[in-house]
């Protein structure tokens, strides 16, 4: 596991991993805190709790393929906004709908998605090779109105 900074390719990406653990991955919000700094306040605070949300889907609900599996983050300063990935190795999430949580209490998920759907501009599910995934959020330099 590397926790620098190291260059992609891209002009102003950040790549860096965190433990397969939610108690670990707090870092993931100051770095995309700290990237997104040229959105609003409100987009960029909106970018930092998709990104923590999308890493937190992960862990809790993708069994880590190897004992010190790690998550993969991908932060991207671009002319249109920020853009965060978080890659993993694991079983595809193949999302089937709209995400629409359950306000009634009766059930215990689905906030998560629906949250990060309305928190940002755009969020997407990838697996470009078998056994290999992709959570892709992006932000605009204006950002999406909150709902």
């Amino acid at each position: 596991m590397h926790d620098g900074t190291v260059s992609d390719g891209r002009k102003g990406a950040e790549v860096f991993d965190r433990p397969w653990e939610a108690a670990r991955l707090e870092p993931l919000r100051t770095r995309v805190a700290a990237a997104a700094g040229t959105l609003c306040a409100d987009a960029a605070d909106r970018l930092v709790l998709a990104s923590f949300e999308a890493a937190t889907n992960v862990v809790r609900h993708v069994a880590p393929p190897f004992h010190d599996s790690t998550l993969s983050c991908r932060i991207m300063r671009e002319a249109s906004g920020t853009v965060v990935e978080i890659w993993y190795l694991g079983e595809a999430f193949r999302p089937t709908a709209e995400p629409q949580p359950d306000f009634s209490g009766g059930t215990g998920g689905g906030f998560g998605r629906y949250s990060m759907s309305r928190a940002v501009d755009r969020v997407t599910h990838e697996s470009p090779l078998a056994g290999t995934c992709c959570t892709r959020l992006a932000q605009s330099g204006i950002g999406r109105k909150a709902a």
